[in-house]
């Protein structure tokens, strides 16, 4: 939907004077004003009192106000107006916005810690897991590898020595009763 220029808010006077200098206007009409009143020693005692609207009783002129200090001034009224406007449950709900905004800030910082916390145990743990199931392999191949050689070793001995090998000796196999084990063939599990 398309805004034309007369829906737009206005802040400031757009027409010339807005931006005109006055200091310059009301200096000149000071000075002609001043002239004159040296003119006339003093006026006469039936005459009317000095009007209160006239430059003579006026305060001097101000700097003009730039566009930019008239906008902040209304909208500083404009803010004020509405503070004052605003019924007690208006400011509890406006103080309780904030402090509901500060708490979930808080909430979401702790919930990203919380997954950044999460994902660096996660790691950890896995790393962990892995490298203790490497040293319990090496070591569990460790321990089969020496009851083979004490098997070998064995088996060894018994033959120089004479004596009858048992089935798993004769096999090579490292203790498994029966002929089920890794090292056996298939013949001599057939006779079993």
């Amino acid at each position: 939907m398309s805004r034309t220029v007369a829906d737009a808010t206005r802040f400031t006077a757009t027409s010339p004077h807005a931006y005109s200098r006055t200091s310059s206007i009301l200096r000149s009409a000071a000075n002609t004003l001043s002239s004159s009143s040296k003119t006339q020693p003093n006026p006469p005692p039936n005459a009317h009192p000095p009007n209160p609207r006239s430059p003579q009783n006026q305060p001097p002129p101000q700097q003009p106000e730039t566009p930019q200090q008239k906008v902040a001034r209304i909208r500083a009224l404009r803010a004020a107006q509405k503070l004052n406007s605003l019924t007690l449950w208006d400011r509890t709900v406006i103080r309780g916005r904030r402090y509901a905004d500060i708490a979930h800030r808080i909430t979401i910082a702790g919930l990203m810690g919380a997954t950044v916390l999460a994902a660096l145990v996660t790691a950890f743990s896995l790393t962990d897991m892995i490298m203790y199931n490497r040293r319990q392999r090496a070591t569990y191949l460790a321990a089969q590898s020496a009851i083979y050689d004490q098997t070998l070793q064995t088996a060894i001995e018994a033959e120089r020595a004479g004596k009858p090998l048992t089935e798993e000796e004769q096999n090579g196999e490292d203790g498994v009763a029966g002929g089920g084990g890794e090292g056996g063939t298939e013949e001599a599990r057939v006779g079993d």
